[in-house]
């Protein structure tokens, strides 16, 4: 089997001060210092770990040793592509943000930076509007939908409307293979997990299951039947204590990097969304609730469902019954 081989993080600067290095907010010491530039310009291009002592232990392969498995403890050297956070991190230093930090923790300076957002206009708009009318309203699913935090927790979902809301996503075998919402080149890169939660949907056993839209199957992965809910955000603790089930998207990049390279990424976030919009239509047709979550904890989940280094997490979905009212 051949050894893995790492890489530069493209995120994450270095600075060489006198005899310590400094990678992003992490001082390095020791023989370190000796390392660059060298190092970096050799991690650019791919390289093992024992590459990188042969090279670099200077005589103290022990030092060099503990030094490099905290670079990929820190994520300085990488093997797997980055997660969205990673990717998307350094664009908050080029955005000239005109806020103050208030607004993460004053709820009135939220209240009125959020108002402010929804009521924005484009500087080069014209002062007269043409006003739509419309002569129908909307579908209901579509009228009717809502973030849902707080579920019904006596009732278990009904398996057929558990079974309703995947097949939404199953493929049609007409002529060619279609799904219901639309995929970058059609490859649907997407690969669909969900952890169901003891008694919480009829007739299913608790664990890590994977959804095959060939077969419009699950397929079980893992009979571990507890998530430990600080692996959620504080705010979205209750969510999940509360919620029947998780749905995970999760970006297989082997099923469209070989085509779009590095967009393959890009388009795969936007279907992530498609297939979150699309699951919250069907959803308000069947008396669940949905919402979605952003961020989570996922290194364990990760190793739950299996996942390879060419995996990656982008978005959670908590799904429930609606309290009756």
């Amino acid at each position: 089997m051949s050894e893995q081989i790492y890489y530069w993080s493209p995120i994450k600067h270095w600075e060489k001060l006198h005899n310590e290095v400094l990678i992003g907010k992490t001082k390095y010491t020791g023989i370190v210092s000796e390392w660059f530039p060298e190092f970096y310009f050799l991690t650019q291009k791919g390289v093992t770990i024992s590459q990188l002592l042969e090279r670099f232990s200077l005589g103290n392969e022990e030092e060099a040793q503990k030094i490099v498995e905290l670079m990929i403890k820190n994520r300085v050297l990488v093997s797997n592509i980055l997660h969205p956070r990673e990717v998307f991190s350094p664009q908050e230093k080029i955005f000239p943000n005109p806020y103050s930090d208030q607004i993460r923790f004053s709820k009135d300076d939220l209240d009125k930076y959020i108002s402010e957002q929804l009521n924005r206009m484009h500087p080069a708009a014209r002062s007269t509007g043409i006003q739509l009318e419309t002569k129908d309203e909307l579908p209901s699913m579509i009228r009717e939908r809502r973030s849902c935090r707080q579920f019904d927790m006596k009732n278990p979902v009904p398996f057929s409307e558990f079974a309703q809301l995947f097949s939404t996503l199953k493929q049609r075998k007409v002529e060619k293979i279609y799904y219901h919402y639309a995929s970058a080149g059609g490859v649907y890169p997407i690969d669909i997990f969900v952890y169901i939660k003891p008694k919480r949907v009829e007739g299913m056993k608790a664990g890590f299951y994977y959804y095959s839209p060939s077969e419009n199957s699950l397929f079980f992965v893992n009979n571990i039947d507890q998530v430990i809910k600080s692996d959620h955000e504080m705010i979205n603790q209750e969510l999940f204590t509360q919620s029947a089930f998780s749905v995970y998207l999760v970006y297989n990049a082997r099923a469209s990097m070989p085509k779009y390279g590095s967009d393959g990424y890009l388009f795969a976030c936007i279907e992530s969304g498609i297939i979150t919009a699309t699951l919250n239509m069907v959803a308000e047709t069947l008396n669940l609730g949905v919402c979605s979550v952003g961020h989570m904890k996922f290194e364990d989940i990760h190793r739950f469902l299996s996942l390879d280094n060419h995996q990656v997490f982008l978005h959670g979905i908590e799904v429930g019954l609606k309290i009756s009212e």
